[in-house]
């Protein structure tokens, strides 16, 4: 009976001994083959949140490299081609650029539905190595309190074998046996612990992953509705827009002026008695005297003359330039229309729109859109392109040789000395309510 005991302490204490080196050989095999390598290393390309405007949803071609924490930027110019120097001095917007967009803008919804197909794999398996770590660990558990139960019942009742020797002797080495294999079963109980946590973790970075890339995706896919739309806005005809998401003042003097400007002009037409009329009519000529100071602290603008034109504008035309200057210093992103990004047919789009005129969001379509005009008989908002057929870019007149445009990246929406001359420039024409 008691040599039964001894055998069966030394079998367990090997037992012991054999499961933690099993559980540190299973725990260094999931390490060093099992891990996440190759499925979020590598950089993917997405889009940035998406923008609205009155016809349709678009974002940037922009694409940041998918990854849990970080989000570098990968170069993407508004024509379409690659862009070494980062910047362009004329933005595109041409049909090609919109193509070549689309053709990558797909490409990488490829590549993120394969990382996810790769990602939920990992999943799959890393769920099932959890579980079974949880197994052995309870396993482990439930053999050290069998060991501990049975050593103390052999102590507490083996008095006959103790006899045979020294008394006391066989209980203590009894006792040091089951010290030792008590170790051993902490260490492998521990390393069962560490293992389980490393595949919590392991999962809770796989779910966002897996989140991170269907956000991209989801980005993706409404960055090519935009682009698609830009397309199709080539042979688009004027038509009319329905209700408009409001678009704040640019963050410079002139966005502010200019919205100061264009609030003031609105309140004298709602005007109800003569009195109330001369009030408002003064509030406009001080908000609009602040506009022009503005534009000539920052520009070579002549303020008498742009006076002089504004007080010949009719409403619509000078409502949609108010608007378009109201957005000086925000960001260009391509095949985007407001309300905080534009790109430059997505800009006299939206400026236009304030007036119910939904012109397609194409340059070379706005010039083909409105009547024609000739340099000489330029007015605030008229619409100059440039490139062939107007494909390339579009900008605002606003009098006295300026212009309002989103330029590029490395520009936003500014205000430039208008361009007339041959070579580029393709013509200008007035949109008509």
């Amino acid at each position: 009976m008691t040599r039964h005991h001894w055998i069966s302490i030394r079998r367990r204490t090997r037992r012991g001994t054999v499961g933690r080196a099993l559980a540190v050989s299973v725990a260094a095999g999931l390490v060093l083959g099992g891990g996440l390598a190759g499925l979020d290393s590598a950089p993917v390309a997405a889009a940035p949140a998406p923008e609205e405007s009155s016809t349709s949803t678009t974002t940037s071609t922009t694409s940041p490299a998918v990854a849990p924490a970080t989000q570098p930027t990968v170069p993407m110019v508004e024509g379409g081609e690659p862009d070494p120097g980062g910047e362009r001095s004329l933005p595109a917007d041409s049909l090609d650029a919109a193509s070549a967009d689309l053709d990558r803008l797909d490409a990488a919804l490829a590549g993120l539905a394969d990382r996810r197909v790769s990602a939920l794999a990992r999943t799959e398996q890393a769920s099932a190595e959890l579980r079974t770590s949880r197994q052995t660990l309870a396993e482990a558990r439930e053999r050290r309190i069998d060991r501990i139960v049975r050593a103390y019942e052999m102590t507490a009742s083996d008095a006959a074998f103790d006899q045979l020797v020294e008394p006391g002797v066989m209980a203590e080495r009894i006792r040091g046996l089951t010290r030792a294999a008590d170790r051993a079963d902490r260490r492998e109980i521990s390393d069962l612990e560490a293992l389980i946590e490393e595949r919590r973790d392991e999962l809770d970075r796989l779910d966002r992953l897996v989140t991170t890339l269907d956000d991209s995706s989801r980005e993706i896919r409404d960055t090519r509705d935009g682009i698609v739309a830009k397309l199709a806005a080539a042979t688009a005809s004027v038509g009319s827009v329905g209700a408009l998401t409001p678009a704040g003042a640019g963050p410079s003097d002139i966005a502010r002026a200019a919205r100061a400007a264009d609030e003031a002009y609105v309140a004298v037409g709602l005007a109800s008695d003569p009195t109330a009329v001369a009030e408002r009519v003064a509030r406009y000529d001080v908000a609009r005297a602040e506009l022009i100071a503005a534009l000539t602290r920052t520009t070579s603008v002549v303020g008498d003359d742009l006076e002089a034109t504004w007080a010949v504008t009719a409403a619509p035309a000078l409502r949609a330039m108010y608007f378009a200057l109201s957005q000086v210093g925000k960001d260009y992103v391509y095949a985007t229309a407001g309300p905080s990004r534009y790109d430059c047919s997505g800009l006299t789009k939206r400026a236009w729109a304030q007036n119910g005129i939904a012109l397609p969001h194409f340059s070379g379509a706005q010039l083909s859109s409105g009547i024609r005009v000739e340099p000489v008989d330029l007015r605030p908002g008229d619409l100059l392109t440039y490139g062939p057929g107007g494909s390339e870019h579009v900008v605002m007149y606003i009098g006295a040789g300026y212009t309002v445009e989103a330029k590029g990246r490395a520009y936003g929406v500014v205000v430039e000395s208008s361009d007339t001359n041959p070579g580029s420039f393709a013509g200008a024409s007035r949109p008509m309510p």
